[in-house]
């Protein structure tokens, strides 16, 4: 599966304990905003590829693999 593999730092947690990290720190509004924009892409990059494998498996009609496998 590496294709999640990127993904790993939520399964650890270390996201939350980078975000535990960020928030104990001082920070201007810009840099809030970017720390938020980069959740909200890896959410909707998590949900975008969710949605593809489930449309290549419907398409398809096989089991369901790794995106890199094809």
């Amino acid at each position: 599966m590496q294709v999640y593999d990127k993904y790993n730092f939520l399964i650890t947690k270390q996201a939350e304990a980078d975000i535990e990290d960020f928030l104990n720190g001082e920070h201007t509004f810009k840099e809030y905003c970017r720390e938020v924009k980069k959740y909200k892409k890896l959410f909707e990059d998590i949900t975008y590829k969710s949605r593809k494998v489930q449309y290549i498996y419907k398409q398809k009609h096989v089991p369901l693999v790794p995106l890199s496998l094809w």
